[in-house]
């Protein structure tokens, strides 16, 4: 489940993974999960500085800083939600209705969503246009 503090992983008994989670943890807790990642490394020319992210299948990326876990990166094909039930593939609709204060703006990234701590990128400004790609916490995102 995705959150804007963290990550929630597994049923009956979940794991909550909240950002400022040392990094080891979370990288063991989301490989017990998910299997290993299809690619991981550091991003060091990102806005927010050094970045060090792992990406699994599907559509999940797992981002950390300093050793500690500071954000996710969900795209479409992710099975992960929100507990509203809201994630890549979701209607604009369907993300307003979720979290009213929802606003869209285009910017250079295209139509950029924030819902309070969650942000992201839709394909248009309309109620039926679709949520592309999600995030929380600190990212590698150039604007």
């Amino acid at each position: 489940m995705l959150a804007p503090d963290g990550l929630t992983l597994g049923a009956g008994a979940p794991k909550r993974l909240v950002f400022g989670a040392p990094q080891a943890g979370v990288l063991a807790d989301v490989n017990a999960a998910l299997g290993e990642p299809k690619e991981q490394g550091n991003q060091e020319e990102c806005p927010a500085g050094p970045l060090y992210q792992a990406s699994y299948e599907p559509g999940l990326q797992v981002v950390f800083q300093d050793g500690a876990f500071v954000g996710w990166f969900a795209r479409e094909g992710s099975r992960f939600r929100t507990a509203q039930g809201i994630g890549p593939g979701s209607t604009v609709g369907e993300l307003k209705k979720a979290y009213p204060s929802t606003t869209v703006e285009e910017s250079s990234l295209g139509h950029e969503f924030a819902a309070g701590e969650l942000y992201g990128v839709v394909t248009g400004p309309s109620d039926t246009a679709t949520v592309e790609v999600m995030f929380a916490g600190t990212n590698c995102i150039f604007r």
